[in-house]
């Protein structure tokens, strides 16, 4: 199915699941009969349904496809500046303008961070009288990604320029405050994704250009600089807090990234930042360590050869901060990791999801007869399941080049593999491949087409090695640098003694033993078995031993450096295979769940004290029973009844809900502020009602023509000001299918979000007939599809979900 009628299709499906949504709000009389969603076309209408200014879609439109998003963002808020310059009030326009901006970097526009993480922006004073530019933040801004939260303050401080204001100057006694609610924040409320000294928090803050302050998110008084005339609250900003800690000191290297791309002046001293954190985390091992969870095992070292080897590249499910492990690295790990587990990394970001993926370099063990064993298979691995003794080598760790961008940091040198191995074989193909053999010609070729899975046999690599010089295969090639000159020498002296004794069968070879011949082809990774008094080898490594280390030559291994000592005496090109190893540790485990309340719960709808923790509104009818619970206090709009109910129950018009101050009696209708305007007095929006749930359940399962459901469990009151109650009606229908809700009425499934960018229908358990009919009729080679093993690309608004989600 071609793009257009591919999204034809999804737009067919969305408006009949619209209409659906519509005609149901008013079947059961909703007081908003419209769907509160509304479609938009793109992220330009997008942006401007939800965040404003109106027109802002065309601006967006303008340049959508010519910038990136950062870039959108500077130039968006600079025309936003001049267009409602002079029409809106100046607080409000700045605040219009980030919020706007930041929606902008927030594709597409889902997070709560740009309306509800900036609550305000205000021009303010410095003690010498200039004026500055303060934005508050709130705790939603933390559903910014690491990339925003890096740009908030950027994005701020370009409107500050804009606008011609000066520099935020604080005072000592900001400075400290501070630093004092991080530290009290970070005792009392919450941990920080990075741990920031405070000498880099105070450095941050002498040089920031824009105050970042924020409103209360906590309780908690700060214990020391409070009163202070230009912090407007006594209690802990941790939305102010996180921007600080999280966004500017722990993603240094992105504002620098930023800084430099779009040329910001001013901002030079975040490269000191940048520097200092760097050096905070190349520090030994010990503050990794301190963030390990008790169940959370340490998985890998950077600093020690047998953890993940650093590969680059990306599988059709990995990248966007998913790596790949071999399958069979989770099987030597005893279940700790699976699909979809968190991995704590030391590079290039703070972490990824675990994706399995088959074609990068597998385990290799060491098990409790001696035997050295390469796990590339589950049949490998039930041989000797439950016989290990050491993981000698954890197997790769698939990274994503993209991370590195992301990241903004430097590439470590990965090991040799077979990409590699296959981007040299062609280089040298090119230049010396004029006089190879046909044979070994049509070899390449093959080869080169898929270097992954195409397998090659010793005798073929070693050809290759000697007759193009490219280095040895990378399946063929040993660890060296564990080891040294003189123990290559010992192996060459145990192969050229004991040759003559040896016995050949099963493409296997049999050598004398010996303790120290053992300890460096241990060391070396070379698979071997220890049988009787013997030392058995597979015949293909015995192969790359004689031809890599010429043991029959009376030549000696040289130098210092054994890569350089074996290409000299064997004249095949050699390779570091071990490159680079990564820190990791077990974050949080793979989670596929509904996200339920204790109990569980299908409405909000308070039962008060009644059926105890079961809180059965279905127990409470068929037993008769009342209740008396707070609720809303309504009045209908046309014929003035007061009621709980959102539709009047004498005329069924709309209602309202109003409020009366508990001071002075002044009444109004629902606002966000439950202080008095009149009087400054509390103002109360529910009053206690007696429910009789036999009659309100009867009504509702009228309504919506439904049978009376196992359970239907309630809550034992509401917390909101207002006190509104859900309709029964939809607590009916989730218990009819058993869903349950989260305390803000939501249905909510936790997953894990992995990337996916193909998969066969095999994979994901659905019949080519279901495929076909949601477009996907051809495979990604152009073929019709007819078999569940055909590779398709997952279309641009698909997702596969978890089937216990769809269950």
């Amino acid at each position: 199915m071609e793009y257009q009628e591919y999204r034809r299709h999804i737009r067919k499906l969305f408006k009949e699941a619209y209409r659906v949504a519509v005609e149901a709000r008013k079947r059961i009389a909703s007081p908003t009969p419209e769907v509160e969603v509304f479609p938009a076309e793109d992220i330009a209408e997008r942006v401007e349904l939800l965040v404003g200014p109106k027109g802002v879609a065309e601006k967006i439109r303008k340049y959508i496809e010519e910038l990136p998003p950062e870039k959108l963002a500077f130039k968006l808020a600079e025309e936003l500046i001049r267009d409602l310059r002079g029409r809106m009030e100046e607080n409000k326009l700045i605040l219009q303008v980030i919020r706007t901006s930041l929606a902008i970097l927030t594709p597409p526009c889902i997070t709560a961070a740009p309306t509800e993480g900036i609550v305000d922006a205000k021009i303010k004073k410095n003690p010498d009288g200039t004026r500055y530019l303060a934005v508050y933040f709130a705790g939603p801004i933390r559903s910014a990604g690491g990339t925003e939260l890096a740009a908030i303050v950027l994005l701020a401080d370009h409107v500050r320029k804009f606008l011609k204001l000066d520099r935020y100057k604080p005072t000592e006694e900001e400075i400290l405050r501070f630093i004092e609610e991080l530290r009290t924040y970070q005792r009392k409320v919450s941990r920080f994704q990075y741990s920031v000294p405070e000498n880099i928090i105070e450095f941050i803050l002498r040089n920031l250009p824009i105050e970042v302050t924020g409103i209360a998110t906590d309780k908690i008084v700060a214990s020391s600089f409070r009163d202070l005339p230009r912090v407007e609250t006594n209690y802990l900003r941790g939305g102010a807090l996180r921007v600080i800690n999280d966004g500017i000191a722990g993603r240094a290297k992105k504002v620098l990234k930023l800084v430099k791309e779009l040329g910001i002046e001013g901002w030079e001293w975040i490269e000191k930042v940048a520097e200092s954190m760097k050096q905070i985390n190349n520090q030994n091992e010990q503050s990794y360590l301190d963030e390990l969870v008790g169940g959370r095992p340490f998985i890998s070292s950077s600093e020690k050869f047998g953890g993940l080897r650093i590969r680059y590249g990306k599988s059709f499910a990995t990248g966007m901060q998913a790596v790949g492990l071999h399958p069979m690295t989770l099987k030597v790990l005893d279940g700790y990791l699976v699909t979809g587990t968190q991995l704590k990394l030391d590079y290039p970001g703070k972490g990824g999801i675990v994706i399995p993926v088959d074609s990068i370099e597998p385990p290799i063990v060491l098990t409790e007869d001696g035997s050295v064993v390469r796990i590339d298979s589950e049949k490998v691995f039930e041989e000797i399941r439950g016989k290990i003794k050491q993981i000698l080598f954890l197997g790769d760790i698939l990274i994503s080049i993209g991370d590195l961008i992301e990241n903004n940091v430097e590439i470590r040198r990965p090991g040799y593999c077979e990409e590699w191995w296959a981007e040299e074989l062609r280089k040298r193909l090119t230049e010396d491949g004029k006089n190879l053999p046909r044979d070994l010609v049509e070899l390449v070729n093959r080869i080169l087409k898929n270097p992954l899975q195409e397998e090659l046999g010793v005798e073929d690599a070693i050809r290759l090695s000697i007759s193009l010089r490219v280095p040895l295969h990378p399946r063929y090639l040993p660890f060296w640098r564990l080891t040294d000159i003189k123990d290559l020498e010992r192996i060459r002296e145990w192969i050229r003694n004991c040759s003559q004794d040896a016995e050949i069968s099963n493409e296997k070879i049999a050598l004398r033993y010996f303790d120290d011949v053992k300890e460096i082809l241990t060391k070396l990774l070379i698979e071997h078995k220890v049988s009787g008094s013997g030392i058995v080898l597979p015949l293909r490594w015995f192969k790359v031993l004689v031809a890599c280390l010429k043991p029959f030559h009376s030549e000696k291994l040289t130098g210092n450096d054994v890569l350089t000592a074996i290409e000299k005496i064997s004249g095949i090109p050699q390779r570091d295979k071990a490159g680079s190893f990564i820190g990791a540790r077990m974050g949080r485990p793979e989670k596929a769940a509904q996200r339920e309340m204790s109990p569980p719960v299908n409405v909000l709808f308070p039962v008060g004290e009644l059926e105890g923790s079961s809180r059965d509104i279905l127990a409470a009818a068929k037993a008769g029973k009342k209740s008396v619970v707070e609720l809303a206090i309504r009045r209908c709009k046309e014929c003035g009844q007061e009621t709980w109910k959102d539709r009047c129950p004498r005329c069924g018009g709309p209602t309202e809900i109003i409020g009366f101050c508990t001071n002075c009696g002044y009444e109004t209708i629902y606002m966000e502020d439950d202080r008095c305007p009149k009087c400054g007095g509390r103002i109360e929006y529910s009053r206690k009602v007696i429910i009789n749930f036999g009659e309100e359940l009867y009504q509702s399962l009228k309504k919506i023509s439904e049978q009376v459901p196992q359970k239907l469990r309630g809550v034992k009151g509401l917390n909101s000001a207002a006190k509104v109650p859900e309709p029964l009606e939809k607590g009916i229908l989730r218990a009819k299918y058993e869903l349950y809700i989260y305390k803000d009425g939501t249905i909510r499934f936790d997953a894990t979000n992995a990337p996916l960018t193909h998969f066969t229908p095999r994979q994901i358990k659905v019949s080519v007939e279901k495929l076909r009919e949601l477009g996907y009729t051809k495979d990604i080679y152009g073929r019709e599809l007819t078999s569940q093993d055909q590779i398709l690309e997952l279309k641009l608004q698909d997702v596969v979900i978890p089937k216990k989600a769809a269950e």
